[in-house]
């Protein structure tokens, strides 16, 4: 019978090491994911901004282009005006009346949304592949 809670005993220690080590490793997936969606955030650089209404795309518009400039998205359920200034999006004014997509993050990266949920209006951000921006995929490739 001793034998026997010494076993048990044992394999409790066991279980209790190995649940730091789950927990551990899930700890770093969880910063790596972290890392991944907020500080490496996808390639801006060309990108596109979209605005859907309801599920639809209603606007297509080229993020460079609308720097330090804003645009009006009319709905028949209201109004809402997105702003970009130094490559972030935002929504800078909306007529709905919760008002909370005016508070939201501005858009730095394509894992991002805006929602205006009243108005029924989504902003995001599209990474624009190299030959769709410009035509040419040139690879450059120096030998020493």
């Amino acid at each position: 019978m001793i034998q026997y809670f010494d076993e048990v005993i044992h394999l409790i220690k066991i279980t209790r090491k190995l649940d730091f080590v789950a927990i551990g490793v899930f700890i770093l997936l969880a910063v790596a994911l972290l890392f991944v969606f907020v500080v490496g955030g996808g390639n801006t650089q060309g990108a596109r901004i979209i605005i859907l209404s309801e599920g639809e795309q209603i606007y297509n518009l080229s993020l460079a282009e609308m720097e330090g400039r804003s645009h009006e998205v009319v709905t028949e359920r209201g109004v809402n005006v997105i702003s970009v200034n130094n490559g972030r999006v935002s929504m800078s004014r909306a007529t709905c009346h919760t008002g909370e997509c005016v508070t939201w993050p501005d858009l730095t990266n394509t894992f991002q949304r805006i929602v205006c949920l009243p108005n029924r209006i989504v902003v995001m951000l599209e990474a624009v592949e190299d030959d769709e921006r410009d035509g040419l995929n040139i690879d450059i490739m120096i030998t020493l």
